[in-house]
Parts: structure tokens; C-alpha cells; sequence
């Protein structure tokens, strides 16, 4: 069994790859310090009975705003500090620092993941692969078709990615924090007009990440249709693309 796990500092759900039939677990936290939160996975784990010994793969993909892509070529010429320290300041513990090596994109993902994830679940599951959310989505998108302008937008409870391909090759990621579905919006088209993408011919999923509501999700596509530019487009929600992208990360 392929057990999947997306994690952000909020919350957990859990699914198995490629099993559509086979509905998600989630759990938010009930309090975020270090201890709480571990107190909390044990309670889940052993409530869903899931046990390393039964698993033949376990990927984790975790969640956070600090997060940032670099061509492969930059990174082997700095360090994932200057870089990280380059896009949000100074203010974060070097211990918390990570990257992804994309290679099928020759980009890095470098992100911060606090010590508590690692700490938890390299103990609970050795072998577990653990990326961060954006990298688990490229290569779930480019395991997929890359080539017709493609947008992904995966919500969180107060922040979204937004990741967009097109031409086979990736054009736009970057993170936002929301307070209302009016700012997600606000947000998309706002990089859809800069990119001069607006009113093009573009395929829109919406995927809803750690901490998202099915009522969020239904407002966004419901006022992203009432434009006249996505009238006619393809928009639709895909709950499984997370949980699915795992696949192509072991």
C-alpha cells in the first residue's frame, strides 16, 4: 500500500494514490506547539490503524508560504541559505531550511519545514519521502499534459498555490495568503493580465490542500464562471490531485 500524506503546520489528511474509491482522512490540529501537534499524529495514526510494516510506499508532502524555485544552474553556484535568505530575510533557523531537486524541470525548490516534521515522522515512517507541496505538484502536473496553458490553483485555509504550465514547461508558482475568495480571485487574474494570459484559452483546477473547505472550493469556481473570459473554459475541481500527485514522487 502507497499511504500519502500531505501536511501543513494546520492540519493532515491522508489517502492512498490512484484509489479514487478510497475517500480521505484529515484531522486539523488542536494546538500548534511542537508537542500538541505529535500528541495529535499519534491519535491519528493509531485511529486510521496504519502501520509502517503494512506499507510498501509513504510519501509526505508538506504545505507553507515559504517556499521558492530556483534554476538548477543558480543553486549550484550559492547555497540554499542566500537564496532563502535573498526572497524572505534573515529572520528563520538555518535547522529549518530544505530544497527539492527537481531535475525533469533543472529547477530546486527550496522551502522551510519545521523541525518537528521530521523529527515525528523520520521516527513513525524511516522510510518516507518528504517534499514540499509545489515540488509534489509540478511533478504530478508534468506527469500529466503540460503542453495547452494549464493552471492549478491548490487551496489551503488562509494561503494558495498557484502553479501555471504551458508548452511543456513551467511558467508561473508562486504563493499568496487570503483572507476571503475575493482575494484568490483577485490574485489569479491579476498573474493571468501581467502574463497577458487573460481571456486566453486555459484549463483551470482547483485542488483543495490541508485546511481548504468544500464550501471555499464551490465559491471560487462558482465566481471565477461568472467572468465572461471563463464562460467557456474548462474550470473544474479535482479533491484527488494531491493525494494522485504522490505517485510520481517515490
Amino acid at each position: 500500500m502507497h499511504l500519502a500524506i500531505d501536511l501543513s503546520s494546520n492540519g493532515i489528511q491522508i489517502g492512498k494514490p490512484g484509489e479514487a474509491l478510497n475517500p480521505k482522512q484529515s484531522m486539523r490540529f488542536s494546538n500548534l506547539t511542537d508537542v500538541a501537534i505529535k500528541e495529535d499524529l499519534n491519535l491519528f495514526f493509531q485511529e486510521q490503524s496504519i502501520r509502517m510494516a503494512e506499507l510498501s510506499e509513504c510519501t509526505i508532502s508538506w504545505s507553507c508560504v515559504r517556499t521558492t524555485l530556483v534554476p538548477g544552474n543558480i543553486f549550484a553556484e550559492s547555497t540554499p541559505f542566500s537564496i532563502f535568505s535573498l526572497c524572505f530575510g534573515k529572520n528563520y533557523d538555518s535547522n529549518t531550511i530544505d530544497y527539492n531537486r527537481i531535475p525533469e524541470q533543472s529547477i530546486v525548490n527550496i522551502f522551510e519545514i519545521p523541525l518537528w516534521v521530521k523529527s515525528y515522522f523520520v521516527l513513525k515512517f524511516p522510510r518516507a519521502i518528504i517534499q514540499q507541496e509545489g515540488s509534489v505538484i509540478i511533478r504530478g502536473l508534468f506527469g500529466t499534459s503540460t503542453f495547452k496553458l494549464r493552471a492549478l490553483l491548490s487551496i489551503h485555509d488562509n494561503y494558495f498555490g498557484l502553479t501555471v504550465v504551458k508548452e511543456n514547461k513551467l511558467q508561473f508558482y508562486s504563493i499568496f495568503d487570503y483572507q476571503n475568495t475575493d482575494d484568490i480571485i483577485y490574485h489569479f487574474i491579476f498573474v493571468l493580465q501581467q502574463k497577458e494570459w487573460f481571456g486566453s484559452d486555459i484549463q483551470v483546477e482547483i485542488c483543495d490542500g490541508v485546511g481548504s473547505t468544500e464550501e471555499i472550493i464551490q465559491e471560487i469556481e462558482e465566481k471565477l464562471k461568472k467572468f465572461k473570459e471563463f464562460q467557456h473554459k474548462s474550470i473544474h475541481t479535482d479533491t484527488n490531485f494531491l493525494i494522485n500527485s504522490h505517485r510520481f514522487c517515490v
